[in-house]
């Protein structure tokens, strides 16, 4: 698309700067995409210099150290990108008694390698319901119950004899090493049951 220079009439062609008499060309659809893009980033840096601003001077109702303090679990889509989710005093990640369920609108989730983070604007408030009180605690039961059956119905000490001395000792320890791994793995399934703050926030943070 050639572009006739303002200034001068001189056929500028497609550049920005009229080769003519050295004006610049703002009807380039070139410039209009670039003062696009400048526009589009300040706003941007903008927003993120209010959204820290408001972090700074909004009191973080959830925070945990090493999963140690009052936390938001068990979060639940409700209408319009918002959340229910229900407020517990934890222990080393662990619901230990609920405080309430709190409608809330997420902003914003910090997880650092010693604690969390959860900023939000709190939209109402609610009672706890018997269905929240239990479903944490019956969670734990279930992820507990395959080592409770295993302590009492499986002596683990004569599978890894019989298979060390029948097998070989490179076996026994692969099956150990297997048996912790799928520990872990089931033990991270079940956390995340109810530590499912990231579902809910859509701008994650990881220090």
């Amino acid at each position: 698309m050639n572009i006739t220079c303002p200034s001068c009439g001189w056929d500028a062609g497609s550049v920005a700067i009229c080769e003519q008499c050295g004006a610049q060309l703002p009807n380039n659809p070139k410039n209009r995409s670039e003062a696009e893009e400048r526009l589009l980033k300040a706003i941007a840096d903008l927003k993120e210099t209010a959204e820290e601003g408001l972090e700074a001077i909004t009191p973080v109702r959830t925070t945990s150290f090493n999963g140690c303090g009052v936390m938001l679990l068990d979060y639940r889509p409700v209408d319009d990108g918002n959340y229910e989710a229900t407020r517990w005093i934890t222990f080393a990640g662990f619901p230990l008694f609920p405080l309430g369920v709190w409608k809330i609108q997420p902003r914003k989730y910090t997880h650092q390698m010693h604690g969390e983070k959860q900023f939000f604007s709190l939209l109402g408030k609610s009672r706890i319901t018997v269905d929240r009180f239990i479903r944490p605690y019956m969670i734990l039961v279930i992820g507990a119950l395959p080592f409770v059956l295993a302590y009492n119905f499986i002596n683990l000490s004569r599978v890894v004899f019989f298979l060390s001395h029948n097998i070989g000792t490179w076996f026994a320890v692969g099956f150990m090493i297997l048996m912790i791994v799928l520990t872990l793995v089931w033990f991270g399934y079940i956390m995340t049951r109810f530590h499912n703050a990231d579902r809910a926030y859509k701008k994650k943070v990881y220090k």
